[in-house]
């Protein structure tokens, strides 16, 4: 089993795209990704490398469990928010995204693809102490 925290603020995986008329008058599309997600999965690579240093990665179906806990943020008031589970506020991302984020960063080092993940188990919870991280636990099956 493979287990590890990653400190920072977790960040949704999210890809924009311009599209642009070009002087021959055809349509170019271009998409990129922000560079906070960016920052996000390079740290979440690093976390990675370090722990599968010590703990060889499974070959076989695994099981992964992603657990990100955000910082509480104000209300208008300025009085810590006091709703139980964060699904209000936009710019908490919904789970689905900080998933996906996290997953491909994992790839070709914890596990090869991420079709291997046969079960998985993910969960959005406002932070207690007011750290921002993600829990990572991959076990084989």
């Amino acid at each position: 089993m493979i287990h590890f925290e990653i400190d920072g603020r977790p960040r949704p995986y999210s890809e924009r795209q311009t599209t642009r008329v070009l002087p021959n008058g055809k349509r170019r599309t271009w998409s990129y990704r922000s560079d906070a997600l960016k920052g996000w999965q390079e740290l979440v690579r690093w976390e990675a490398i370090r722990v599968q240093e010590q703990v060889p990665p499974p070959n076989g179906p695994i099981e992964l469990t992603l657990e990100f806990y955000l910082k509480r943020p104000k209300t208008k008031s300025h009085k810590p928010c006091d709703e139980p589970y964060p699904t209000r506020f936009k710019r908490d991302a919904d789970l689905t995204n900080l998933v996906k984020g996290v997953e491909d960063s994992l790839e070709k080092i914890l596990f090869e693809n991420d079709v291997q993940v046969v079960d998985q188990h993910n969960k959005k919870r406002w932070s207690k102490d007011g750290r921002q991280y993600a829990v990572v636990t991959v076990r084989e099956i």
